[in-house]
């Protein structure tokens, strides 16, 4: 069974609206999938910047103990040490 999908109707302004047809003639595209993309892409972003939003609120709520910034440091350490950093010749 498919996807359902709902008509909508939108008003933009003309420079808008003469930019989003020359973008999605170039991509060849229609303009509903031209549109949904660009409100999946908005609302990905928007999740992502909520999802930041949040662990940075529980970070902040409960920061690293100072115990867990020096195991974190020590593995840091052992695993730098058993694979050092090397320059790539250069060409």
């Amino acid at each position: 069974m498919g996807v359902i999908m709902v008509k909508i109707a939108i008003s933009l302004p003309d420079g808008i609206y003469e930019d989003l047809e020359k973008s999605r003639v170039e991509r060849g595209v229609s303009r509903s999938e031209y549109i949904r993309v660009a409100v999946e892409e908005r609302l990905r972003q928007e999740t992502e910047r909520d999802d930041v939003a949040r662990y940075v609120k529980a970070y902040q709520q409960h920061p690293e103990t100072v115990e867990e910034v020096t195991m974190a440091e020590s593995t840091l350490h052992g695993v730098f040490a058993e694979n050092p950093w090397q320059e790539e010749p250069s060409q």
